[in-house]
Order: structure tokens, then C-alpha cells, then sequence
């Protein structure tokens, strides 16, 4: 029995709350009411044989009365009858009847329900369609607003479920929410949970930890003991060393044969890896009559200790039969949880539907109680209507009227601003015309400056490669070509600024006043950058390249501390408004 299937068995067998029944009731209805508390009592502890006949001629008894709540209390107890009789279908039938007749209002009763409901689903293997009902039923516990250990468990068996699919980040996000420590109720099984977590993912030292704090615990939920040693025996033999193997084994030694057949293959298991068979091969081969022919995971387990004895004794070809009929059972297994994926796939889409259809309903049953409302309001509302109608007619006539002027009113101001949009459009297009005929003449005599300098460039040159001049005249050419080159930079800056409009030149004093700290490349760059030139007509311009450019902007920005929201044009220019 895994540890999943332990908390199913606690969870269900938590004490109920006993009913509150009502001083009117009948001396009739306090008799049945006592008998089925006497149930409850008896399924609580244990007592479950001829429980169900009882059960079932009570529930007639209530079912006549209508007693919801009643009838609600008594499905869950033949549910639970049904559920430790291993009648998993059944109890879900019985379960799903019970959820039908708890009262709405009833939060905790039908937390337990639903909660169980996730029980009998985990039980059979269907993880996903097992955590819708664990999820629902935290609703409910947070509806009832008590956090009881039922509540934690709840938690708990999420967790479960997402250890089973292997999530095993989910599952120990749900364990840590769980405060076990100083609980006898969950200071055993939460901290169990843990170690099977921690040990699937190969963790020793956290593994260790956790079972440590549940063998220290385990006197305060004696039901845990089996499956706590059977965990505490299997993920020993997997991660720990021969010695604490050896120890764990001499202390579990005694129990062979009194718990179930999954801890007697543990301890066959670890006492063929110490070299100390149990038993006899007779002894491990009737283990086989206690296991199930459709309980492949003992098969497996039981398969794999017999091809460990085989191999130990080196019978290699008895082992590989053995190993044979286990990868058989593995085969089985696999097709088994393959089916189980998809009916678990199939019932979780059918209650997403049901449950979709259910909301829908509820919400066409409000909607239908809120039609009806308004019908009465309607008809109180019609008369004020009617009064207001005339009321309103008048006021919407002279509203009308009042509308009529400002409509004038407002097409005259669309056309003044049409005759200004009109006006400024013209303007812009002079504008664009002058910037065009300007480029093209500053274009044009940077060409010219450009031609002549590779002239003179190609005339220094040709001169420097003279062989029969002496070094003094090489030099003299060197610095004569350097002075030309300044000479050309600064005429081409003075073919720039020659064609500058009068308002932008009268500014170029002023922005070298303000902004000293400008190179000569980036005060150019501005100045083209205040008279709207683009990127690629200043590359034009100042013969360099667009991302030339691009980097004298950046640099402008970062000296001149102009925010990225705002363009360099604007900062400028109210800069420069502001100077004056």
C-alpha cells in the first residue's frame, strides 16, 4: 500500500461532525438521528462489517422524510463502507448521491464529500481527475473558514497526486504549506511524504532528515507504521551505504511476514543485496499466491527479487525467465497507466463540462430570479418614466435649439482653422522649396571645394613621392598640406553657414557662447540639426556617413543632457529662447 493510499484511509476515517438537530424534530427523528450517529461511530472505528444493510434501511427511513442533511450524512457512510471494502466504483456512486442531497449552505460537510470523492479517485490512479475534487474541496474549506487538520490533508493529497505524475515541484510547494510540526496528526504522515519526495529525486541527505522526523513521530499515528517502514526500508537500499542498510535491515528483520507482501519483498530485496537470503526459494516463491495477477506493480517487485536470487545463486538462465516475466509485468504496467492517463483524461474533460454546465445553469437560474425582479421594478419604473417623458421631451427641444447655435458656432471655427491649416501648409511648401534650392546650392559648392581638394591633395602628393628633394622641402609640403586641409574644412563650414537663414545665423553665436564644450564636428552637426536637416542630407553635407551622424547625436544629447524624450531641435530652441 503506497503512502498515498494511507492518507486516502486517514482522510476518510476523520470523525464527523455530529448533526444539529432542531428542538421541533420528532421523537422519531432524534431515534433515527442517535442510530445513524451510532454508525458513524462504529465506521470510525473500524467496525464496518453489516454496517451497510444498517445504513441503507436508514437511508429508506430518511429519504421519506426528506431530511437532506440525513440522507447526505448516511450516502457518505455507505460510501465510506464501500470504499474500505475496496468497492471503489460504489462508493463513488454513493458519494456522488451524498454531494446531491448536502445542503448548500453546509460548507464543511460537503468539503468532506467532495474531498473523498478525490480519495476514491486518487485510489484508483486517476491523479489529475483526483486533484480537480481536492482543489474544489479547498473552496469549500475556505468557505467554512476553518483551517482543521482535514483542511491540511486536503493539501496534502494534492501534493500526492502531483508526486504520483511525477511533478514533483508542485507536489513540494503543496508539503511546504502543510505546518506539521507539533501536530500528532500530521507530524507522522507529512513528514513521510517528504522522505518519498526527497528520495524519488535521489536526495539522501533530505530523504534522511525527513524520515528521521517520522520515525521519531510515528508512535502518534500507529495506522503509518507499515508503510512508513516499508518506505523508510525501500528508498534505504536505493540511496544509502551498506552499513546503514545493514542497520535498517536488522531492525525491520522481525516484522517478515506480519505487515503485507509489498514490505515482505523490501526486506527479500535488501537481504539478497546484504547477502543474507530471508528465506528459502520455497519461501520466496509463495509470496507469489498473496499477489493478484492484475497487481503488476508487486509482480514487478516480486520478479525483480527473484531474478536478484537467482543471479545471487549464478543461475543465470532461472534469472533470465525471471527477468523476462518482469519486463512482461513492465509491459503490462506501462499499458495499464497508459489506459488510466486516458481515462483520466477522459472523466477530468467530462467534469469540466458538467462543471461548465452547471455554472451556466446557475448563472440562467440567477439570471431568470433577476428577470423576474425587474419585471416589479419595471412597472414602477414605466410610470416614472411616463412622467419624465414629457418633462424630457421639452428639455431636449430646448437642448436641441441651444446645439443648433453652437453647431454654427463650431463650423465657422472649422473653417477659420481650415483657412490657418491652408495658409501654414503653403508656407511649409515655401519652406521645403527654399531648404531644397539651399541644399543644392551648399551641395554644390561642396563638390566644387571637394574636386579642387583632390586636385591640390593629388598635386601635394605627387610632389612627395619626388625622390630629389631634400627632407626640409618634404617637410615645408607636409605643412603646407595640412594648412590647405584646415583651409578647406573651415571653407566648407563657411558654405554650410553661408546659406544659413538669418534667424538660424543670428544663433550661432549664442549656441558657441552656451555650449562650449561642443567639438567642432557636433557644433556643425547642431547647426544642421537646428536648421531640420535630416541624418542623411548632413551626411551629404559634411561628407561622412549617416551613422557619422548618428554617433555626433548621441554625443550632443550626452553633453548637452537632453532628455530621450524630447528632440535636440526643441531643447535647442528653447534654450536659446530662454537666453534671450
Amino acid at each position: 500500500m503506497t503512502v498515498g493510499m494511507l492518507i486516502l484511509l486517514f482522510f476518510s476515517c476523520r470523525k464527523e461532525e455530529k448533526a444539529r438537530i432542531p428542538i421541533s424534530k420528532s421523537k422519531e427523528f432524534n431515534r433515527k438521528q442517535a442510530q445513524l450517529n451510532h454508525l458513524i461511530n462504529r465506521s470510525n472505528q473500524g467496525d464496518i462489517e453489516g454496517l451497510t444493510v444498517d445504513a441503507n434501511q436508514l437511508l429508506i427511513s430518511f429519504k421519506s422524510s426528506n431530511d437532506s442533511l440525513e440522507i447526505s450524512q448516511t450516502y457518505d457512510l455507505i460510501a465510506k463502507t464501500n470504499y474500505y471494502g475496496q468497492k471503489i466504483d460504489k462508493a463513488i456512486f454513493n458519494w456522488r448521491e451524498g454531494l446531491r442531497y448536502a445542503p448548500t449552505s453546509n460548507d464543511e460537510l460537503r468539503s468532506m464529500i467532495v474531498s473523498n470523492l478525490g480519495s476514491a479517485y486518487m485510489y484508483q490512479g486517476y491523479q489529475r481527475t483526483a486533484i480537480s475534487y481536492f482543489l474544489e474541496a479547498r473552496e469549500y474549506f475556505k468557505n467554512a473558514k476553518k483551517q482543521s487538520d482535514n483542511y491540511w490533508i486536503n493539501y496534502l493529497n494534492i501534493g500526492v497526486c502531483y508526486m504520483e505524475l511525477d511533478d514533483f515541484k508542485s507536489a513540494q510547494t503543496y508539503f511546504e504549506k502543510i505546518p506539521f510540526s507539533g501536530n500528532p496528526s500530521l507530524d507522522v504522515i507529512v513528514p513521510l511524504n517528504f522522505a518519498k519526495l526527497y528520495a524519488l529525486q535521489s536526495n539522501k541527505r533530505r530523504f534522511k532528515e525527513y524520515i528521521s522526523i517520522a520515525l521519531k513521530n510515528q508512535d502518534h499515528a500507529p495506522f503509518y507504521q507499515p508503510v512508513l517502514k516499508e518506505v523508510h526500508l525501500e528508498y534505504t537500499g536505493k540511496l544509502c551505504d551498506y552499513k546503514e542498510l545493514q542497520r535498517v535491515f536488522s531492525a525491520y528483520k522481525s516484522e517478515y511476514g506480519k505487515l503485507n507482501t509489498t514490505f515482505d519483498l523490501s526486506l527479500w530485496k535488501v537481504s539478497i543485496a546484504l547477502g543474507k537470503p530471508i528465506g528459502s526459494i520455497k519461501e520466496l516463491k509463495n509470496l507469489q499466491e498473496s499477489i493478484e495477477n492484475a497487481d503488476y506493480f508487486l509482480l514487478i517487485s516480486y520478479y525483480q527479487v527473484l531474478t536478484d536470487w537467482y543471479v545471487a545463486k549464478n543461475d543465470y538462465k532461472s534469472a533470465f525467465i525471471s527477468s523476462k516475466l518482469m519486463d512482461y509485468s513492465e509491459a503490462q504496467s506501462a499499458q495499464e497507466n497508459a489506459k488510466d492517463k486516458l481515462y483520466d483524461y477522459t472523466l477530468l474533460s467530462k467534469r469540466n463540462e458538467l462543471q461548465a454546465a452547471l455554472k451556466k445553469e446557475k448563472e440562467l437560474s440567477k439570471f431568470q430570479e433577476i428577470r423576474l425582479r425587474n419585471r416589479s421594478i419595471v412597472l414602477y419604473a414605466l410610470i416614472i418614466i411616463f412622467t419624465l417623458i414629457i418633462a424630457s421631451s421639452v428639455q431636449i427641444y430646448v437642448n436641441q435649439r441651444r446645439k443648433n447655435k453652437l453647431n454654427l458656432k463650431q463650423i465657422r471655427i472649422h473653417e477659420l482653422e481650415l483657412k490657418l491649416a491652408k495658409e501654414e501648409h503653403s508656407k511649409l511648401e515655401n519652406t521645403l522649396e527654399f531648404k531644397d534650392k539651399k541644399l543644392e546650392s551648399i551641395l554644390d559648392t561642396v563638390g566644387k571645394i571637394a574636386i579642387l581638394k583632390k586636385q591640390l591633395d593629388n598635386f601635394f602628393t605627387h610632389i612627395e613621392k619626388t625622390t630629389d628633394i631634400d627632407t626640409d622641402f618634404k617637410a615645408t609640403i607636409k605643412e603646407a598640406k595640412l594648412d590647405f586641409n584646415l583651409f578647406f574644412n573651415n571653407y566648407q563650414d563657411l558654405a554650410v553657414l553661408s546659406n544659413l537663414v538669418g534667424t538660424d545665423s543670428s544663433k550661432v553665436n549664442l549656441i558657441k557662447q552656451k555650449y562650449p564644450e561642443l567639438k567642432d564636428s557636433e557644433f556643425r552637426v547642431l547647426l544642421l540639426i537646428i536648421q531640420n536637416y535630416t541624418s542623411k542630407e548632413m551626411a551629404m553635407l559634411l561628407s561622412c556617413t549617416e551613422k557619422n551622424i548618428e554617433y555626433y547625436r548621441a554625443q550632443i544629447r550626452k553633453k548637452l543632457a537632453i532628455p530621450k524624450e524630447q528632440s535636440i531641435h526643441d531643447f535647442i530652441d528653447f534654450c536659446l529662447n530662454l537666453g534671450h
